[in-house]
């Protein structure tokens, strides 16, 4: 019975972030880099709730030491 939790949404949720990256990669080409990144930051504005923004960036902890560039989720 758990499976059909939700109305299969992780599956459906699945399927979209795939069609969403083959999208992508027909019209960019894309490799693993800056354009992957961009676009899964794409694909998770579309998928998550209006209230939460993406973007890359750098995360900055309390010390002023920076980690990497990254994909935020705010």
């Amino acid at each position: 019975m758990a499976k059909y939790l939700y109305d299969n949404f992780i599956i459906k949720l699945s399927e979209k972030f795939n069609r969403r990256l083959e999208e992508i990669e027909t019209d960019f080409n894309f490799e693993l880099g800056d354009e992957f990144e961009f676009a899964i930051c794409d694909i998770l504005q579309d998928l998550l709730p209006t209230k939460f923004g993406v973007t890359r960036g750098f995360v900055v902890n309390k010390d002023g030491v920076k980690a990497g560039d990254d994909i935020i989720i705010y």
